[in-house]
């Protein structure tokens, strides 16, 4: 403990001594409070996110028709010309090694539309992702379809994937039935 703490609990004792117990526990409280180690609050705060980021993903599995743990292996970039000639289609070759919904493969092909320029580099580590499916091509319904590939994302896929999906069309995707 440190020396703080020592300094608090000792206070304690001479404040119930001479004020009666109630205030020296009050007093005691306040003093710990004001101490408390900032790696708890930040220990709360991830605890906080990490639930966030389960909800978002269980929202998205369930609002997209395919689901699986990836590793980006290459990207291809194309110009788009005409209406979208400020945007540029990027497509991706991965490697699946866990599928949570849709159709099991070994490797996919999925497209992203960014704007031109835009930063898109390989990812290095497996993530798992959420896509749709259109014309039987896997394509990236936008921000907040991509979740790390960490022991919380994969446990929580693997449940939803285990209890299924039914009644869940794919809201996100373009025609919500594939």
């Amino acid at each position: 403990m440190t020396t703080k703490w020592h300094i608090a609990i000792l206070c304690s004792f001479i404040l119930a001594a001479c004020s009666g117990q109630e205030h020296a526990e009050q007093d005691l409280e306040l003093s710990l409070v004001d101490d408390m180690p900032i790696a708890l609050e930040n220990n709360s705060m991830q605890n906080m996110h990490l639930t966030k980021m389960l909800e978002a993903m269980e929202y998205t599995m369930r609002s997209t028709t395919y689901c699986a743990m990836i590793k980006q292996d290459h990207v291809r970039r194309f110009a788009l010309h005409g209406a979208a000639e400020n945007e540029e289609k990027l497509i991706y070759q991965a490697t699946v090694f866990e599928t949570y919904r849709g159709k099991e493969e070994m490797l996919i092909e999925y497209e992203m539309v960014v704007e031109k320029g835009e930063d898109a580099p390989l990812e290095p580590a497996p993530a798992i992702i959420c896509l749709c499916v259109l014309e039987g091509k896997y394509y990236w319904p936008g921000t907040g379809s991509i979740f790390p590939a960490d022991v919380a994302h994969v446990t929580k896929a693997r449940e939803l994937s285990a209890v299924g999906f039914e009644g869940s069309p794919g809201t996100y995707c373009k025609n919500g039935n594939n």
